[in-house]
């Protein structure tokens, strides 16, 4: 009689290099089970074995790719937010992320995740005039309205003005 017993749910990931070959493969294994022709002696095991390779090089290009626009933003002196087509902070650079903590300002209100023209609107309630003129001219930008929008404004607040 042959019975099989399931190993594990859980896929495991292994690099085998074949030497012969000398290739390199990324290969991904399922569940695997034990085969076992009575109760107490295991004959040998199945499992599913996929190829990832291209998968796995593929991350790391992206990865790679992903550093290198990074480090060009940061590198940049002006301070740059990100923001995706509702106005949601998706990025910003070290310049910008410097100047806000130069100026007290809070994370909750000017990083990634945070919606910009949501802050923007709700500083309006504070005589924030600029920000008003803000939110108008970035979404301005966004529905195709305006080619660019620039603005130059003080900032009341910390060591910078």
């Amino acid at each position: 009689m042959i019975s099989y017993q399931p190993l594990s749910e859980i896929y495991v990931f292994a690099h085998l290099t074949v030497a012969q070959e000398m290739i390199s493969k990324e290969l991904c294994y399922g569940p695997s089970e034990l085969v076992r022709q009575t109760d107490e002696q295991v004959t040998g095991s199945l499992s599913i074995e996929t190829d990832i390779t291209e998968r796995i090089q593929y991350e790391r290009a992206l990865q790679e790719s992903e550093r290198f626009v990074r480090s060009t933003v940061d590198a940049l002196s002006a301070h740059l937010a990100i923001l995706d087509e509702d106005g949601q902070i998706i990025a910003v650079n070290r310049a910008w992320r410097q100047f806000a903590n130069d100026n007290q300002g809070r994370k909750s209100n000017v990083c990634e995740g945070v919606n910009y023209l949501a802050v923007c609107e709700a500083s309006e309630a504070y005589h924030c005039d600029e920000a008003g003129v803000v939110s108008t001219g970035i979404r301005a930008v966004m529905l195709g309205e305006q080619e660019e929008f620039s603005l130059e404004y003080p900032c009341h607040a910390g060591q910078i003005h």
